[in-house]
């Protein structure tokens, strides 16, 4: 089986916090974690949400990657994007496509995207207030 072929090359893992605000959950640039202790799914659209469709609580993705140079090299081997990681257009869905285990641990905040040309503009309004 491919798991446990990795075992011995340890976790990958990737970070997330909670989302605190309604606009970022709505936000197709935020990608959304829906995970136990390993990831499940990971989608820009606005998800989990109740059967009204609204936003209770929910997590996002911070992009701090923690993988052996073994993953990195099977990540690369791969000459296309994964069914899920092309519709999403988010990377760490790779690793879920292969079949693997993705830990995802929890950190107090998260940081600043630029994801649009606009996003710029929040950035530099916070390097001014620091």
């Amino acid at each position: 089986m491919l798991i446990d072929q990795y075992k011995a090359h340890g976790n990958i893992t990737n970070a997330m916090c909670r989302i605190v605000n309604e606009a970022e959950f709505l936000s197709l640039n935020t990608p959304k974690v829906v995970f136990n202790k390993n990831l499940l799914y990971m989608s820009r659209a606005p998800i989990p949400t109740d059967k009204a469709g609204s936003f209770k609580v929910a997590f996002k993705q911070v992009c701090i990657y923690v993988f052996s140079r073994k993953y990195l090299d099977d990540f690369l081997s791969y000459d296309s994007k994964t069914y899920f990681e092309n519709i999403e257009d988010i990377e760490i869905l790779r690793f879920l496509g292969m079949g693997l285990k993705v830990d995802m641990v929890e950190v107090s905040s998260g940081s600043l995207a630029v994801d649009i040309p606009s996003d710029v503009e929040k950035i530099t309004e916070a390097m001014n207030e620091k």
